[in-house]
């Protein structure tokens, strides 16, 4: 650009973006020298209007007549609203508002910073085009061709995608030709390539990222299993609308042949829901097996809502072969909530000939009122009452109950909560002609403190908590067949005739020796004089190198004079290793196991891990499995083995920044290997 004379260094512009378009048809007739005096001082005069401020810097300032325009070079600088454009030269046209930056362009817009080649801007309409963009957002590095602005939309040409800070040969790019971004919504890509170096590796025709929703990432599976042999998964994902999205499966497996599927997931106005289905011919069998799924969700007010499961599948196992779930019931279900209480509408059918001896309930209907007080009194009322059919293939029974109950929660000698509850349930059956009616009226006690002693450094807690309970109850269910008096016996069993359950929390912390955890629970039968076994959950977390805690676990028998279970596991750890060690024996199962896992890291880019399980009481592996995982810069593999029960093998490749988008080459049968975790611990 080639400038009339030599201005000093340091000029400037400042005004208001209105103000902009007056001054360039009132002033056109005079002088640009008089008109910038004019501009600089007259423009702070509207200082206290709302419209918002521009500031336009550079190292020298030039006036155009028509169309009348401002253009700075050398270091120029624009700022206006919450943006800010830095370039060598700056071109803003007073009448349009155009704004054309060009020669090492940084556009920063709030939080966020591109740098540019050339920029051309609105700033009324807030649209523009970048040329050459890139940039980074957390850690991702991009750059596109072009880039289109929008007030809610930013729209990119050609645009790259790494977290890989080698700006030349990054290890890894995925390339889209065009990326649509909804600010707060979601991310569109389109003709999406994932290269790995300059090797392209995978394509797909779309990819969407959520901001506020759960988003997937669809790549090709390899893997072998005992089930299906070696296999190939693949699935395309077709983007319709931010309301209807589908994806199409198409997998090969060595041992069952070619399956295919339609997924499709939708939006509608207060509710949301997807169908799903699979299908495959196995090729051993010849037989056809498959899965239809539909679930969907409805609010049809603030408080009201609908729920919708249901699932038809060729036979019961299938979805336990193809996709490691159990069968789960069909149902249909509305819920009703108000400030006081709720209600629930449920029919629970069987769509499929199986599973043998399934209960419907043709319908169940439930009304539950949140305790609330009575008047100004420190009594709470809470009632509730259901009414069902239950249904097994041709034989009904019909269940009526309703419960009142009364608390009266208070503390006592300022140190004991103290929680008494009284009520009645009352019960009617309807099997074929003959009705019964039976009521149980219960009691509850509820008392736990707390107990605090500190010594210096050393802190101990004590928290005993007693809960009885009785009821009266008189009645048997002779003459009703095994499936009812399950469903009878399943509900009066919540209100035992007799029973105390006591709990003994302790706690000891010492500031420099660390501290220990128990916890001591049973229960005492006052009609049969007995007492169940005794359980006990102990963790010490002394802090002595390389150990970091000790559990124990017991299940003691009384009367016997033996322990039923006892479970213990020792954590070690260092700065470059961890091992958790572990056994288990449990008398009436007839097992004895010991379990070892544990993680190793060699140097600065390796890593490997192991998980061992061994029956000591018939000598022979349970389990065992070993995985190995490499740093690869700003990309990580694992590779792992399954020896026992059955030999399984895959590899992991994925991306460190966004660990949770694998590309999967796996058998989905096989559990992750993390610590070690026992049950009542």
């Amino acid at each position: 650009m080639n400038s009339p004379e030599i201005r000093r260094p340091g000029r400037y512009f400042w005004g208001k973006i209105s103000s902009c378009k007056v001054a360039g048809k009132v002033f056109s007739p005079l002088s640009p020298g008089i008109m910038l005096i004019i501009l600089f001082l007259a423009l702070p005069c509207f200082a206290f209007s709302e419209v918002p401020r521009l500031n336009l810097q550079a190292n020298h300032l030039r006036w155009v007549k028509s169309p009348a325009s401002l253009i700075g070079w050398g270091k120029a600088a624009l700022e206006y609203k919450d943006m800010q454009i830095k370039a060598e030269n700056i071109e803003l046209n007073l009448e349009s508002l155009d704004v054309v930056a060009e020669g090492d362009v940084n556009f920063k817009m709030k939080m966020r910073q591109v740098k540019a080649s050339r920029l051309e801007y609105n700033l009324g309409s807030e649209e523009g085009v970048i040329f050459s963009p890139e940039g980074s957002e957390g850690p991702l590095f991009y750059r596109a061709e072009k880039a289109y602005l929008y007030p809610e939309l930013v729209e990119l040409k050609d645009a790259s995608f790494t977290t890989c800070d080698l700006s030349l040969y990054p290890h890894y790019n995925v390339k889209a030709r065009q990326v649509k971004i909804y600010l707060e919504e979601e991310i569109i890509m389109r003709n999406v390539t994932f290269y790995l170096g300059k090797i392209p590796l995978y394509w797909t025709p779309f990819v969407i990222r959520h901001f506020k929703e759960e988003n997937r990432v669809l790549l090709p599976r390899i893997g072998y299993s005992q089930f299906s042999g070696w296999y190939l998964k693949t699935g395309y994902y077709l983007y319709a609308s931010s309301d209807f999205q589908t994806t199409f499966h198409l997998d090969y497996m060595q041992k069952r042949g070619w399956a295919d599927g339609l997924d499709v997931s939708y939006r509608l106005k207060n509710g949301r829901g997807s169908m799903q289905s699979y299908r495959v011919r196995e090729k051993d069998t010849t037989q056809l097996r498959w899965r239809v799924k539909l679930a969907h969700y409805q609010a049809l007010s603030k408080s009201t809502s609908l729920r919708l499961r249901l699932d038809r599948l060729s036979d019961e196992g299938f979805s336990e072969d193809y996709f490691g779930e159990e069968y789960r019931t069909s149902f249909i279900a509305l819920d009703k909530r108000g400030s006081a209480y709720s209600a629930r509408f449920v029919v629970e059918a069987k769509l499929n000939p199986f599973p043998e001896g399934f209960v419907e309930r043709l319908p169940h209907i439930s009304l539950y009122l949140l305790p609330r007080r009575i008047g100004g009194t420190a009594l709470y009322l809470q009632q509730a009452g259901e009414v069902t059919n239950f249904r097994r293939e041709k034989e009904q029974f019909l269940r009526a109950d309703a419960a009142s109950d009364l608390s009266y929660p208070f503390t006592a000698f300022r140190y004991f909560k103290v929680r008494p509850r009284l009520g009645y349930h009352f019960f009617s059956y309807q099997w074929g002609d003959d009705r019964k009616m039976r009521g149980i009226p219960y009691q509850e006690l509820g008392l736990s403190t707390s107990l605090e002693t500190r010594l210096g450094d050393l802190t101990y807690k004590f928290r005993p908590i007693l809960n009885y309970y009785h009821s009266s109850r008189g009645e048997d269910n002779e003459g009703y067949p095994s499936w009812v008096r399950e469903i009878i016996e399943k509900k009066e069993n919540q209100y035992p005739e007799d029973l105390i359950k006591i709990k003994l929390e302790n706690s000891l912390y010492h500031e420099k020796y660390g501290g220990a955890k128990g916890n001591i629970s049973f229960q005492y039968y006052p009609k049969e004089e007995k007492f169940s076994p005794l359980e006990g959950r102990f963790r010490f977390t002394p802090r002595l190198p390389h150990l970091s805690y000790i559990d124990l676990y017991l299940l003691y028998h009384p009367y016997q004079e033996e322990y039923k279970v006892i479970k213990g596991g020792v954590g070690l750890k260092n700065k470059n290793w961890n091992l958790s060690l572990g056994a288990t024996k449990d008398i009436e199962e007839g097992r004895f196991d010991f379990v070892a896992q544990g993680k190793v890291t060699l140097g600065d880019k390796w890593r490997f891990s192991g998980y061992y399980r061994y029956d000591l009481e018939n000598e022979e592996i349970r389990e065992e499995k070993y995985s190995l995982w490499r740093d690869l810069h700003c990309l990580a593999t694992q590779l792992s083995v399954k020896i026992y029960p059955e030999r399984e093998y895959w590899i992991m490749f994925y991306i460190k920044a966004f660990p949770e988008a694998w590309i999967k080459f796996f058998t989905e049968s096989f559990p992750q290997i993390g610590e070690m975790e026992y049950s009542g611990l």
